[in-house]
């Protein structure tokens, strides 16, 4: 049940009119038949719009570039939802050090966890001020690439910013699935991203992150890592409370992540001690510099 109302989601995101069609009429490199065809296959196949115009030879790869740059410089991205930020480095095909730091932390986290039959992780840092919901971001937008059904978990439910970083509305997210207990009946938004969804947080309020030390939570992560190969938690630094301690045991694993000449080490090393005595293993540690 949870699987096919996820695909529906997916679904329902196909665009009617999708800019880029536009783009390609206007400059003579499609026809208003040719848009045509290519939403029928559109519908029937959740495939982002260029794939299948490069499919059919209906346009180059040459083609569908341009109009994505064209899109990017007049401050629309592929789906029309507006820019992405800048640091979402991996929303972008461009090929640059940070790509290639997330895909090497994809191989590792791969070979490290997933691959020993875990589907979720979650991320901690020490202070809110490091960038972590950026980061898993990115690297969520990276496992996606490899083809991998990947979910993103706004857990982070006292400074919740995925909504924002994907360009998605606030309302109908884990708050309110936890708050009404429908875990049964929800519906993760989809991004523009083919392989990448995000379980937004909902209207939080001042006491919303009490919700995650509740039994509903290790429950909901359950029925998720069986709906997708790969679940990524974004969670409130620990400066902020014991929150992310909490979901990280009650997940199994966890990335301490840090920022060059801001985190000291004693700071990560009381962190790895109190989510070890937690039962949560640390993966490893990420030190980023975006």
């Amino acid at each position: 049940m949870l699987e096919s109302k996820i695909e529906q989601a997916r679904m329902s995101n196909v665009s009617e009119e999708p800019r880029i069609g536009c783009l390609l009429i206007e400059w003579g490199k499609l026809t208003e038949q040719d848009v045509d065809c290519i939403l029928f296959r559109q519908r029937s196949k959740y495939y982002l719009f260029g794939e299948i115009a490069k499919s059919m030879k209906l346009a180059t790869d040459a083609d569908i570039q341009a109009a994505l740059e064209h899109q990017h410089r007049h401050g629309r991205s592929a789906d029309g939802m507006g820019p992405w930020p800048a640091e979402l480095v991996m929303a972008r095909p461009t090929e640059t050090t940070s790509a290639d730091m997330f895909r090497d932390l994809r191989l590792q986290l791969t070979q490290n966890w997933f691959s020993r039959g875990n589907k979720a992780l979650a991320f901690v840092s020490t202070d809110e001020k490091i960038g972590t919901s950026l980061f898993i971001a990115n690297l969520a937008l990276t496992f996606g690439q490899s083809k991998q059904s990947t979910l993103l978990i706004d857990a982070n439910l006292r400074h919740p910013s995925q909504h924002e970083i994907f360009n998605l509305s606030a309302e109908n997210g884990l708050v309110d699935i936890m708050s009404r207990s429908e875990l049964a009946h929800f519906i993760p938004s989809q991004t523009m991203f083919r392989y990448l969804s995000v379980l937004k947080s909902g209207k939080t309020t001042p006491t919303s992150f009490e919700l995650l030390s509740g039994g509903q939570f290790p429950t909901l992560i359950k029925r998720l890592s069986s709906a997708f190969d790969i679940t990524l938690i974004d969670l409130p630094s620990l400066n902020l409370g014991v929150d992310a301690l909490d979901v990280a045991a009650q997940v199994g694993g966890a990335v301490l992540v840090a920022r060059t000449n801001q985190t000291r080490i004693a700071e990560i090393s009381t962190a790895e001690k109190k989510l070890k005595h937690l039962g949560a293993r640390v993966v490893g540690s990420i030190l980023i510099d975006m």
